[in-house]
């Protein structure tokens, strides 16, 4: 395995070493197919979003939502 490989063991229903993807602009009209697809293909989803009203669609795919504030101070 290459130093690059990053595999993670988590634990879930099969005990399998899941890959984790980020997903930056998962609530828009591309990225929430994406993260369905990358979700049903075993992959560990990170769903980056900007607007929390967004969620919704992507909450169910996704493994962990982060919300980048829009403001930050």
């Amino acid at each position: 395995m290459a130093a690059n490989d990053r595999v993670v063991m988590l634990k879930d229903d099969n005990m399998v070493a899941k890959q984790r993807v980020l997903v930056a602009g998962a609530t828009g009209y591309l990225g929430r197919f994406i993260v369905k697809e990358l979700n049903w293909q075993g992959y560990w989803v990170r769903a980056l979003i900007r607007n929390s009203r967004k969620i919704a669609p992507v909450r169910r795919y996704a493994n962990e939502c982060l919300i980048w504030p829009e403001n930050p101070a």
